[in-house]
């Protein structure tokens, strides 16, 4: 186990993740299975561990900016529970390499999605009331 590694995936995940809204997961997961070969249960589930940090850090500097929708956020958060008990039940019981395929069939929907929206967005700067 290359502790190193371990610290750099971290760190990288947790700033970009931050950074940019996605708990660091889409670059931790990858990372883990990729450069450590970390079966990805095993990945997803360390991400999941290291998203609570993450999440209430950002939060906390997000929340000091008055960036933070709370009224979007709570709804988000009670259908996110629901959500994750579902899809961790599901999760679990998936053969490793569907999975896999899931995740990185997520990756390109979510990649295609925000390049739409970076180029045909005419109003970048948009407020979300």
């Amino acid at each position: 186990m290359d502790i190193f590694a371990y610290l750099l995936i971290g760190f990288t995940a947790g700033a970009i993740g931050s950074m940019v809204g996605l708990g660091g997961a889409i670059i931790m997961t990858p990372a883990l299975t990729i450069l450590l070969n970390v079966p990805i249960e095993s990945a997803i589930g360390a991400s999941l561990i290291a998203l609570i940090a993450t999440s209430v850090m950002s939060t906390a500097v997000y929340s000091k900016k008055e960036m933070i929708h709370y009224r979007y956020g709570m709804l988000l958060l009670i259908l996110m529970i629901a959500g994750s008990f579902i899809g961790s039940a599901i999760g679990v019981m998936m053969d490793a390499r569907l999975l896999s395929l899931f995740f990185v069939a997520l990756m390109f929907f979510s990649a295609g999605f925000l390049l739409y929206q970076v180029f045909h967005n005419e109003n970048p700067d948009a407020q979300v009331n």
